[in-house]
């Protein structure tokens, strides 16, 4: 499989596995929203090679998370 491919695959992986966690906001408690960011750490980390230092890992999780909470504010 080539690079694009798995990374497509980690993205589908990774929504699948954030719509089965997400609730009714989600947002407002500091519980759910860790357990957001820990799914797409936990994610991110299983699928990708570790091509990255352990802050640079942290800050594009990060965006991923932000993009989350920005797109998926209402449970999906």
């Amino acid at each position: 499989m080539d690079e694009r491919n798995e990374v497509k695959k980690v993205a589908r992986d990774l929504l699948a596995r954030i719509r089965s966690i997400l609730t009714v906001d989600w947002q407002k408690t500091a519980q759910a929203r860790a357990r957001v960011r820990d799914a797409i750490e936990q994610a991110l980390d299983d699928g990708l090679p570790p091509a990255y230092t352990p802050d640079v890992f942290k800050a594009k999780a990060g965006v991923v998370f932000q993009h989350v909470y920005e797109r998926y504010g209402i449970a999906a």
